[in-house]
């Protein structure tokens, strides 16, 4: 998929496009800086609104490794970056004891309810401030965050029965961030550890509900 930004007026941060300028028009795209290695965490750059010096577009690039799924990743240098991304994102989250074992195999994948919850929407294209020059802000798509909120949420309800008298845990709903807020803007750096951190638990969650749910048929 090639990198390309688009005007989006649908989340009230950053300034909106010149009116000249149609919704779905295509420019040039804004450099998006990935860095060569990821760091901590160092917080979100804006929190609501943002300097009306930047504009509001949406992003698409694959590019980020975080942003995919491990088992979409043949090459051994992606899969250590979103290892890395996942721990980096645990060491900000503080999350409980770090496991690296949720890669879902493809018949838990092809559940039919699971199919409900891919997060392909989430991340194929996203919310950028930008100068037109480079990219200064990155956000999760505030529709489909929810969406994926409420359908875990569900799957929760239906299998927490189920668990219990298993004698197992019931997970909570993997959170984006600290919050599930996508209000917040983060750099490049910080967006994509804490997307591969949100994928992680994700899978994490999928895999433990999976007993309670049919396989898919054929």
């Amino acid at each position: 998929m090639p990198q390309s930004v688009s005007q989006i007026t649908d989340i009230p941060k950053g300034r909106d496009m010149p009116p000249h300028l149609v919704d779905d028009f295509i420019f040039d795209q804004p450099k998006l800086k990935i860095p060569l290695e990821l760091v901590p965490i160092s917080g979100p750059i804006y929190d609501g609104d943002a300097p009306e010096t930047l504009w509001k577009g949406f992003y698409s690039t694959n590019e980020l490794p975080g942003l995919y799924a491990s088992w979409d990743c043949n090459q051994q240098q992606a899969k250590t970056r979103i290892t890395t991304a996942v721990e980096l994102g645990y060491d900000y989250l503080r999350q409980g004891k770090l496991r690296l074992n949720a890669e879902l195999t493809r018949s838990i994948l092809k559940r039919p309810r699971f199919q409900e919850v891919i997060m392909e929407e989430l991340f194929s294209k996203f919310p950028v401030l930008h100068d037109f020059t480079e990219v200064k802000g990155i956000s999760p798509k505030e529709h489909h965050l929810n969406s994926i909120s409420k359908k875990l949420s569900a799957l929760r309800a239906e299998a927490k029965d189920y668990l219990v008298a298993e004698g197992l845990a019931v997970p909570k709903p993997p959170l984006w961030g600290k919050d599930n807020d996508p209000t917040e803007w983060w750099n490049i750096n910080d967006f994509e550890i804490l997307s591969t951190c949100y994928r992680h638990e994700v899978e994490m969650f999928l895999k433990i509900v999976a007993p309670y749910f049919p396989r898919a048929q054929g």
